[in-house]
C-alpha cells in the first residue's frame, strides 16, 4: 500500500496586524494491491472522508443505488430543523469504508473573525468556504461478484464552516451540502 499526501497553505491577502486570508489546497492519492488485509483497507478509507457524508462500517454501504425520493409532506420547522441537523438521514448515501484505490482533494478559504469584524464579539476563530471531493474504487469483498461493486465512484460536497477554540478545545462545525443532494450540519472537535 501507498499513500502520498500534497498539503500547501497560501496567504491571499496580508494586512499589518490582521491575521491573514489563507488558500489551503490538500490532495491525497492512495492505492494498495487486493491482497491488503482488510482492517487496512479501512484505514485507507478513513483518509478519504468527504464532509457530508455518513461513514460507518456497521451500515452497508448504497454505491451504486440512488437516494430514495420520498413525497415531501407539510412538516414543522422544529421537524425540518431536527432533519438538517442530523443529516437527512434517511437520503444519506454511504460510501464504503474499505478502499482500495482514491485520489481526494479539499480546496478552503479560511477567513478569520478579524477580517469580517473590527471588533469581533466571538474573539478568535475562522469561517471557512470549502469543497471536498473523492473518486475511488472499493475494496472487493470475497462475496462481491457485482461488476458495478468494483466500478469506481465519486463523492463531493461544498458549504461553509466554523473554526473555534473555546478554553483549549477545538471546535468546529460545518453547514455542506453533498453532489447526491444530502444536506445537514455536521459538529466535530478539531481543526
Amino acid at each position: 500500500t501507498g499513500t502520498i499526501t500534497s498539503h500547501q497553505v497560501m496567504p491571499l491577502q496580508r494586512r499589518a496586524g490582521v491575521p491573514t486570508i489563507d488558500l489551503t489546497i490538500r490532495n491525497v492519492v492512495s492505492a494498495s494491491t487486493r491482497h491488503l488485509p482488510r482492517h487496512e483497507a479501512i484505514q485507507l478509507g478513513c483518509l478519504q472522508r468527504i464532509r457530508g457524508y455518513k461513514y460507518n462500517y456497521q451500515q452497508p454501504s448504497e454505491i451504486h443505488q440512488p437516494a430514495k425520493k420520498e413525497t415531501e409532506e407539510k412538516r414543522s420547522q422544529l421537524q425540518a430543523l431536527k432533519d438538517l441537523v442530523r443529516g437527512n438521514k434517511k437520503d444519506q448515501l454511504r460510501p464504503p469504508i474499505a478502499i482500495s484505490k482514491a485520489i481526494s482533494g479539499s480546496v478552503e478559504v479560511r477567513v478569520p473573525f478579524e477580517r469580517i469584524v473590527k471588533k469581533s464579539v466571538l474573539g478568535g476563530g475562522t469561517i471557512i468556504l470549502f469543497g471536498d471531493w473523492c473518486v475511488a474504487q472499493a475494496q472487493p469483498s470475497d462475496a462481491t461478484t457485482d461488476i458495478k461493486a468494483l466500478q469506481p465512484y465519486r463523492h463531493s460536497s461544498v458549504g461553509v464552516g466554523v473554526r473555534k477554540v473555546i478554553q483549549g478545545l477545538p471546535l468546529k462545525m460545518d453547514a455542506c451540502v453533498t453532489e447526491h443532494g444530502t444536506k445537514g450540519l455536521f459538529f466535530g472537535v478539531g481543526v
